[in-house]
C-alpha cells in the first residue's frame, strides 16, 4: 500500500484494504476461470493426498474451489499462510500442510507459479515444479521460476501431468 501511496501521491483512504478485498472476491465470482486443464489434473491424482498451501486468505481460496466446484477435491486440506508464522519464501506453508496431510515433506511435489512459493517448497525439503499456465504469466517467468529453484517447469496442465506420473508412478 506504501507503493501504491507514493506512485499517487496521496495517502489512500482508510478503507481501501477492505475495499480491494471486497473487490476482489466480487470479481472472482463473476470471472474466474480455470486454467485449462487444472479440474482434469486435480481429478487424475485424486488417490494421492493433496490439499492446496497458499497465501491466500482462506476466504478467498474457498470463493475460488467454489467458484470453479472443486471444494470436494481438496475438503479440509485448504491451508492459507494467515495459518502460519510466515508465510512465503518461508517453508511454513508447505511444512503445515505436510503435517496436515501425513505427509512427509520429501515425498511432495509442489506446483507453484511464483518464485517465492519456488523457495518456500524447496527450502520445505520439497520436489518444486514451477507452472507458466496461467493469463498472468509473462515472457520469461519460466527463469525467474527455474532460477528460484524449480526443478521442473510445465507451461501446462499436461506438463505437470507427464511430471507428476513419473514423481509418482501411473
Amino acid at each position: 500500500m506504501a507503493e501504491i501511496e507514493a506512485a499517487i501521491g496521496r495517502p489512500l483512504p482508510d478503507n481501501f484494504s477492505d475495499q480491494l478485498k471486497l473487490a476482489t472476491l466480487a470479481r472472482f465470482r463473476t470471472d474466474l476461470k480455470e486454467v485449462s486443464g487444472a479440474t482434469d489434473f486435480i481429478r487424475r491424482f485424486a488417490h494421492i493426498p493433496r490439499g492446496i498451501a497458499s497465501s491466500s486468505s482462506i476466504d478467498r481460496l474457498q470463493l475460488c474451489l467454489s467458484v470453479l466446484a472443486l471444494e470436494a477435491e481438496f475438503g479440509p486440506h485448504v491451508y492459507s499462510a494467515d495459518m502460519v508464522a510466515r508465510g512465503k519464501p518461508h517453508p511454513d506453508i508447505f511444512l503445515y500442510a505436510a503435517s496436515k496431510l501425513g505427509v512427509n515433506p520429501s515425498e511432495c511435489l509442489v506446483i507453484e507459479d511464483s518464485a517465492g512459493g519456488i523457495r518456500a517448497a524447496i527450502a520445505a525439503g520439497m520436489t518444486a515444479v514451477g507452472l507458466c499456465a496461467a493469463s498472468h504469466i509473462r515472457d520469461g517467468h519460466d527463469v525467474k521460476l527455474r532460477d528460484a529453484g524449480a526443478v521442473h517447469l510445465a507451461q501446462s496442465w499436461s506438463d505437470v501431468e507427464r511430471i507428476a506420473l513419473q514423481f509418482f508412478g501411473p
